[in-house]
């Protein structure tokens, strides 16, 4: 069976939970239910989290290589960012490693034009259904030329996650980065 993961900010430290979604009170509330195992049992806790800050997983990863994490990145068992079995945010061995993993409403960088897209530069990712489109997108809302991109037919190395909008909002007025 597919896991699919989601994160949402805690409500109580303003940290970043993963896991599996439950909402409440008619989609009104939501909770992430993680199960974190240890060598004699597994326990299962859920976290209140922001409604508004919950993101689904693209279930893609980033190019980015385990040597350009800090080494803080690299021992933190609770970061966001890991490749290979990450699931609920337990950290997977430098061997696992498949990049950061990306999220709807991430923000990230795209080096160079590929199959899908004619540009390259800063865009949010975001879940749309349009007519003809249904999935995840690269999205260039905060430009004047609104473009949208489907994620698909691009090498991973191609993207670099630099942040999400809700951490991060003024990534997308920083013209030094396009």
């Amino acid at each position: 069976m597919r896991k699919i993961l989601f994160r949402g900010k805690d409500l109580e430290t303003g940290e970043w939970r993963f896991g599996n979604l439950i909402l409440t009170n008619k989609g009104k509330d939501a909770s992430i239910g993680a199960q974190y195992p240890d060598l004699e049992t597994s326990a299962f806790f859920t976290y209140d989290v922001d409604p508004e800050t919950v993101c689904q997983s693209t279930e893609m990863y980033d190019g980015t290589k385990w040597d350009d994490l800090t080494s803080s990145e690299q021992s933190d068992e609770s970061f966001e960012c890991c490749g290979g079995d990450h699931y609920a945010g337990i950290r997977t061995a430098e061997i696992h490693w498949n990049g950061r993993l990306i999220f709807d409403g991430d923000i990230v960088k795209v080096s160079s034009s590929c199959a899908c897209m004619a540009e390259k530069g800063i865009f949010i990712v975001k879940i749309m259904i349009e007519h003809d489109f249904a999935g995840f997108a690269l999205v260039s809302d905060y430009k004047q030329n609104y473009e949208t991109y489907p994620m698909c037919g691009c090498d991973q190395s191609h993207y670099k996650k630099i942040g999400n909008i809700f951490d991060n909002p003024d990534i997308l007025n920083n013209h030094e980065l396009d």
